[in-house]
């Protein structure tokens, strides 16, 4: 069988503040020896168990994995019945040299940091702040490098979003006041269920409703601009694995925290990120698009927990873009459609939260639909894996192993994404899928069926619209204030006594500031 090569493994941080208070910490802090301690002795699940929700729940079976059916609630997931990682062994590392040694050889290290220089970098060049004196925050190192000026860093990721710095990544001076202590983690395999025990673990729905819904708003069924893709293609074929390398995205579960019936966007969204990840050919991060937006503001285009159509997704996105899932955590739920529910950020301690106005947005140039077994092979040979619709029936008892009979196939209700085709050793071939159930459920959370199986799919080709370049305006009240790089800082509001600026606006460059910000009048010389 194809679609050997190895998947991303996400453990499961929420499980963490459920289960690990003691051990690793809370919503209030923590640490990450703390937390290589906690796999050492007990594992994590995969993501797809348990959705992080950023507070700390109770630590139950239900709150360590979960799976949510309709009309029936949510129940726990035995031990043995879903994904685990551990971490084999772990220990500190420190000195420059020992961290480079360490993750050269086996891989990214978690560091000690002073946030404060990080909050206002504008993702541009060298965080060169040499004000590290004391540890209040940890990251992760993954590399480092030499900028054009000569400056010796180190790259870094960050936990602040994408909308932050680099794509949520960052790079601050290697050799200054930044001696960084760190851990280090030798994780096992993961270990995965048995095929009994992942069939046990999705019963069967008793009264499946279709999820497959066609809004009134979903008008615009296709925009086509380039040539459809033409065959020959090879007998088999995956975009998880081309010459070992896995060019699929995270895997996903639209049935935690709660029953969702948005297989459509999963299915859709998972296929346009897939295209994304190889097309790109860029170094540049994964880009998740944040489905829960379409739950929010595109009801009547796309759909909603009820039900939706993954051609409306995609004319969703085309229409009005679509952010990475760092600005919008998937919540299973149809919320309101605001600019908080779009991108947000909250403030440390309990303060409110913020919408982000900033932020890259992914868009579709072009979306059709595409049937036939040799048109949906060009078409995902050329450009991708794509959105298809399927009966999940034949789905629900599959133990993982063997291969569906396409022949089963009643009743379109779900959809799903097909990345690839194979052939046996006597001649069958098959689809290879990826579903929305888990990475409990299936073979890792993909499945393969018979050919027999002629589905009707849908296509679309991404394009990232990346978020506007900054610059920081610095201010006494500590605002977080940050203006186009194409424009300038104006002082809006100043102290008479300290004779410095408390706030700012951003005005067009060249202006001459005022008192009350942008004008003509007097210059305020300390923007």
């Amino acid at each position: 069988m194809q679609n050997n090569a190895v998947r991303d493994f996400l453990p499961a941080v929420q499980v963490l503040l459920n289960c690990a208070t003691d051990i690793a910490g809370s919503c209030h802090g923590g640490s990450h020896s703390g937390v290589l301690q906690y796999m050492h002795q007990s594992g994590l699940p995969d993501w797809t168990c348990q959705q992080y929700e950023a507070k700390d729940n109770e630590c139950t079976a239900l709150n360590t994995c979960r799976n949510c059916m309709p009309g029936e609630g949510c129940f726990a997931l035995k031990n043995g019945t879903y994904p685990a990682l551990f971490v084999e062994q772990f220990g500190p590392v420190s000195t420059d040299d020992s961290i480079m040694k360490e993750i050269f050889a086996r891989g990214p290290v978690s560091c000690g940091i002073n946030a404060d220089p990080l909050e206002n970098w504008d993702g541009t060049g060298v965080i060169t702040d040499d004000g590290q004196t004391g540890v209040n925050h940890i990251i992760s190192l993954a590399g480092w490098g030499v900028a054009p000026d000569g400056t010796k860093f180190w790259y870094g990721r960050n936990s602040w979003g994408t909308y932050w710095g680099d794509r949520g990544w960052f790079r601050i001076k290697r050799g200054g006041s930044y001696n960084p202590d760190c851990m280090w983690g030798v994780p096992s395999m993961p270990v995965y269920p048995s095929p009994s025990a992942s069939v046990n673990s999705y019963p069967r729905v008793t009264k499946r409703k279709s999820e497959i819904v066609h809004p009134k708003g979903h008008t615009i069924k296709s925009v086509v601009k380039s040539p459809k893709p033409l065959g020959p293609t090879p007998d088999s074929f995956d975009w998880c694995n081309i010459s070992g390398v896995n060019y699929c995205t995270k895997d996903l579960n639209q049935h935690i925290p709660q029953y969702c019936g948005s297989c459509w966007a999963h299915g859709s969204m998972s296929a346009l990120a897939d295209r994304w990840k190889f097309h790109s050919k860029s170094d540049k991060t994964d880009f998740l698009p944040a489905i829960q937006v379409i739950l929010n503001c595109g009801t009547n285009v796309a759909g909603s927990c009820g039900g939706g159509s993954g051609s409306g997704a995609y004319q969703f996105v085309y229409e009005n873009g679509i952010p990475e899932l760092t600005c919008q955590q998937y919540e299973a739920a149809d919320n309101s459609c605001s600019d908080l529910n779009t991108c947000r950020n909250c403030a440390p301690g309990g303060g409110p939260c913020v919408s982000v106005t900033n932020y890259s947005k992914m868009y579709i140039d072009e979306f059709d639909g595409v049937d036939g077994e040799d048109d949906i092979k060009a078409e995902i040979f050329a450009r991708g894996p794509v959105a298809c619709g399927i009966d999940a029936l034949p789905l629900e008892s599959w133990n993982g192993t063997g291969i569906i009979d396409g022949r089963t196939q009643g009743e379109i209700n779900h959809i799903i994404s097909l990345a690839g085709w194979g052939v046996t050793p006597d001649g069958t071939k098959y689809w290879i899928g990826r579903n929305s159930w888990g990475t409990y459920w299936g073979a890792k959370g993909w499945f393969y069926i018979t050919t027999d199986y002629q589905p009707g799919c849908s296509w679309a080709v991404p394009r990232l619209e990346e978020k506007q370049p900054t610059i920081s305006c610095s201010s006494d009240a500590n605002a977080d204030v940050t203006c186009p790089a194409d424009s300038q800082c104006c002082c809006s509001k100043r102290s008479i006594f300290k004779k410095t600026c408390e706030n700012y606006v951003c005005c067009a460059k060249g202006t001459t500031c005022s008192q009350d910000g942008c004008g003509s009048a007097t210059v305020i010389s300390y923007y």
